[in-house]
């Protein structure tokens, strides 16, 4: 089952498997590392929840709602396997 990276609650990782932006913020979010097959995790979240932070690779991202509702993947636990 697909989530999405807005579904995430803090400490909650993510396993990305599809990226649906336009070519111009997709290319930035690939530049910075997250890639099909990377792993994300929410650290925070602002008071209203847009947006949220995510650690990827030792670096924090904050991302908006709107553009991490639309990357998906699936939740995996702390032992790294996929959640169901």
């Amino acid at each position: 089952m697909y989530q999405t990276l807005y579904d995430l609650k803090i400490n909650d990782t993510l396993l990305v498997e599809n990226i649906n932006l336009d070519f111009k913020m997709k290319q930035r979010l690939l530049d910075m590392g997250l890639i099909p097959g990377s792993k994300i995790t929410c650290v925070f979240t602002s008071p209203f929840k847009d947006p949220k932070a995510y650690l990827l690779k030792q670096t924090v991202l904050a991302i908006r709602k709107e553009d991490a509702l639309q990357i998906k993947g699936r939740k995996i636990n702390d032992e790294n396997s996929i959640s169901r």
